[in-house]
């Protein structure tokens, strides 16, 4: 049986959500709870890949994810997983949902720094002037998540990980002058801060509006959707969720353990 349907690089997830951790340190010797946390979030990601983060999508999801057919193929019985599963998605609803979007924001956030750093040499000084005002709303209008969740996801990557995303950008430019960063984000989303699964991170992340115009990059969109926003002769209907609580504690947060 199978711990998890993923590549064999990919680890196991340790769900740390609460204070309650539901992955050892080590990857050998799992539990259950915690082999239900992977599965889950696993089991999410076949079923959301192409979901754009709609809601209605993701709640039927979640809706009919606790069944034993879903859990055939991991290593503790149907019936355990099925109760971890609905252990986890009820103890832990909202930190699940909070985390579906963080994948795309962290390539949103490399997408919308690469516009400024491009040609910056990995110089510092460009840099912070670059992440200074990075999370605000007019630079996510054009993404497949809307764009309180965007910022949020934007505030919880640069709050968390600044230390991180600066060392890799200086690294990154300092080295490369290419015509995008999917590299970086390669690195930095799925193996940095580990917030992308095998097979999560897309590259193309727009919404499909922002496709309208060929050859259209995503800081022509952004300016292009403000500009729309601003006029008074015709503003666009943008019907945008209400945005959460911008903080997260340590206490909210997936992380990813390597396993042999």
């Amino acid at each position: 049986m199978e711990v998890l349907r993923v590549s064999a690089f990919i680890g196991i997830l340790c769900c740390a959500f609460l204070g309650l951790a539901l992955c050892a340190e080590k990857p050998l010797n799992q539990g259950l709870q915690c082999d239900g946390c992977v599965a889950v979030l696993q089991e999410l990601h076949n079923k959301l890949s192409n979901s754009q983060g709609r809601k209605k999508v993701i709640e039927q999801a979640l809706g009919g994810l606790c069944e034993t057919e879903n859990f055939v193929v991991y290593r503790h019985s149907p019936p355990k997983m099925v109760k971890a599963c609905n252990f986890i998605t009820e103890r832990f609803g909202k930190e699940l949902r909070n985390n579906l979007h963080r994948c795309d924001g962290c390539v949103a956030v490399l997408q919308e720094l690469h516009n400024k750093l491009s040609n910056s040499q990995g110089r510092k000084k460009v840099i912070e002037q670059a992440l200074s005002g990075l999370c605000e709303t007019e630079n996510f209008v054009v993404y497949r998540h809307s764009p309180p969740k965007m910022v949020k996801a934007c505030n919880f990557i640069t709050e968390r990980f600044g230390k991180e995303l600066r060392n890799n950008l200086h690294s990154f430019y300092k080295k490369y002058r290419v015509k995008d960063n999917v590299k970086l984000q390669e690195e930095f989303c799925d193996d940095v801060i580990k917030v992308c699964l095998p097979g999560q991170r897309d590259v193309d992340i727009r919404m499909a509006s922002a496709h309208a115009d060929a050859g259209m990059t995503v800081e022509d969109a952004n300016k292009k959707i403000a500009d729309q926003l601003s006029s008074p002769e015709q503003e666009p209907e943008l019907v945008v969720e209400s945005p959460e609580v911008g903080y997260f504690d340590e206490k909210d947060e997936l992380c990813l353990q390597k396993i042999p």
